[in-house]
């Protein structure tokens, strides 16, 4: 009877632990596998994405860059974009990089111990003419 109790007592908490998880956001040193973009039949980092997608458009400026985070979700979606630091970018090199995050195609979540994870991600952006940007 004894036994019967201790599982009918944790099988009633284990639903709020697995909701608690899902509502995490893990660090990138946390997670086994990050988030990658299905882009044009490939398979991408989210970083590779922005650098193919990106279109230089005249009056956009070379050698600048730009910090910025956001977090993908557990469901593959791109959540809480910000930009943090922008020293002097030019406004049409930041709008470009913000209209390819917001319009981002499919994203396969980040894995932790096999299951989907939010994850919150940093990057610094180089704007290069040299047909993509550079990741650092």
């Amino acid at each position: 009877m004894k036994g019967i109790f201790s599982f009918l007592l944790a099988s009633m908490f284990l639903p709020h632990v697995e909701r608690q998880d899902e509502k995490h956001v893990y660090l990138i040193t946390e997670v086994e596998r990050l988030p990658q973009v299905i882009y044009e039949k490939k398979v991408l980092s989210i970083n590779a994405y922005l650098r193919t997608a990106f279109h230089w458009k005249r009056g956009m400026d070379e050698g600048e860059k730009t910090v910025f985070s956001y977090v993908v979700s557990a469901k593959g979606q791109v959540t809480n974009l910000r930009v943090l630091e922008h020293p002097q970018v030019c406004s049409l090199c930041e709008q470009e990089l913000l209209r390819l995050m917001k319009a981002i195609p499919r994203v396969v979540p980040a894995q932790r111990a096999g299951k989907s994870v939010a994850v919150k991600m940093t990057t610094i952006y180089h704007f290069e003419v040299a047909g993509s940007g550079k990741w650092e």
